[in-house]
């Protein structure tokens, strides 16, 4: 080849050149290509996901059994489940398809977090308290973890406990409004009337309409006459 074809066919590219991206091109998938096991899971993680965006949670669960094996059985099939199962307000069954996530992959800490909210709707305080430790020793300042943690202490009665969650919450998060709203109530039942009301009025000043600070408000002011009295 002399010069002046060489220089053309880098230029133009010379009918070998031209095979050769064909050949290139057709070694590259397409979707329409894909094989039938990956074209049907595809199909029902794109169904699953309209439903939900439509608000049909429980279509959008129901499309989750289109998938094929393996993926019918593993981790983010589980976790979906889960999620969906929360939102269907079916916790019991969002709380064991979390465990199976969990189960499928230990190290994880979406799933952990996620089965959280679950127990939290089932009041399931002890559970929470028991399952919090894993992820913060994963993830030691997860909000969601802490913030469902010092509820569940809280509630089971462990103010001390909840004071200092709470207060550990508001030094991270200063605008949390909620987290300031569970501090006060954590401090006025630890006996602390007067900081309470305090606290209270700080929730009230940033969100007037916020009814626990105004009933936490309330009752702190009803201890504080009481005392006096």
């Amino acid at each position: 080849m002399n010069k002046l074809i060489l220089i053309t066919s880098l230029l133009l590219g010379s009918s070998t050149c031209g095979a050769d991206a064909d050949l290139a091109k057709a070694d590259r998938p397409h979707a329409a290509e894909l094989p039938q096991t990956n074209k049907q899971a595809a199909h029902a993680w794109q169904a699953s996901y309209a439903a939900e965006a439509a608000g049909n949670f429980q279509g959008a669960l129901d499309a989750l059994a289109q998938l094929p094996s393996p993926q019918s059985a593993g981790y983010l099939a589980s976790f979906r489940r889960g999620w969906l199962q929360y939102r269907l307000g079916k916790y019991a069954d969002s709380v064991a398809a979390y465990n199976t996530a969990i189960l499928l992959e230990p190290a994880n800490v979406e799933a952990r977090v996620a089965q959280l909210a679950s127990l939290v709707a089932l009041s399931k305080w002890n559970d929470i308290i028991q399952a919090a430790p894993e992820v913060l020793r994963r993830d030691p300042e997860n909000y969601l973890t802490l913030q469902r943690l010092a509820f569940a202490k809280y509630n089971t009665q462990h103010f001390p406990e909840a004071e200092q969650m709470y207060r550990h919450l508001v030094q991270l998060y200063p605008s949390d409004i909620e987290m300031r709203a569970g501090l006060a109530w954590a401090v006025l039942r630890m006996g602390k009337q007067k900081e309470a009301q305090s606290l209270f009025a700080e929730v009230l000043e940033l969100s007037p309409s916020h009814a626990s600070a105004q009933a936490g408000l309330k009752e702190s002011s009803v201890r504080r006459k009481s005392t006096f009295n």
